[in-house]
């Protein structure tokens, strides 16, 4: 299985070095968790019970591994703040999980082509080169596509909705236009 599981982790590598990417923006910080992730596949491979899950496995992993960087590398501790300095913390929860409901709904009601790059693009996870592949386009034109069907799916919620987003671009609040 070994030798299974590095010509796997090859074919594969890149692409979860994007994913982790996508979701932290230190370049070192998501290299540090690629290889914990390829360290836990290693040391867990036993406990995978079915072999044709093994990516959504190896992605399951990631999610985790990137939950556990958030939580140790970016924690701020109390401890850790000078006495003299008052620091009001308020438990911002964002709304990306509810709004991500809604926006797989405008996403299917866009055309064909503007639909079907963005699901390969961002819930796929796939690179401009596979896409190109799989759609025997350049990977310039896949850029361009995705590029238009995003500026399209923007226009589409802002004439919906308004948001207010956090820092991070993390949507805090949003309000129906048509309701106001």
């Amino acid at each position: 299985m070994n030798k299974q599981l590095l010509k796997i982790w090859s074919e594969i590598e890149s692409k979860l070095l994007a994913f982790i990417k996508k979701r932290i923006n230190n370049s070192e910080d998501a290299e540090d968790i690629l290889q914990d992730v390829y360290l836990k596949l290693h040391q867990n491979i036993s406990l995978l019970k079915n072999e044709e899950k093994f990516i959504s496995w190896i992605y399951q992993i990631t999610r985790n591994t990137i939950n556990d960087c958030y939580k140790k590398c970016y924690k701020i501790k109390l401890e850790e703040l000078e006495d003299n300095q008052k620091f009001l913390f308020e438990e911002e929860t964002n709304l990306n999980e509810e709004i991500l409901k809604y926006l797989k709904d405008f996403i299917n009601k866009m055309p064909k082509n503007d639909k079907e790059i963005i699901f390969l693009f961002e819930f796929e996870n796939l690179s401009h080169k596979e896409i190109s592949e799989k759609l025997n386009i350049s990977e310039n034109l896949s850029k361009v596509r995705l590029n238009r069907a995003k500026a399209k799916l923007k226009r589409e919620l802002e004439k919906c909705c308004t948001f207010e987003y956090d820092k991070y671009g993390n949507i805090l609040e949003y309000k129906n236009k048509k309701t106001n």
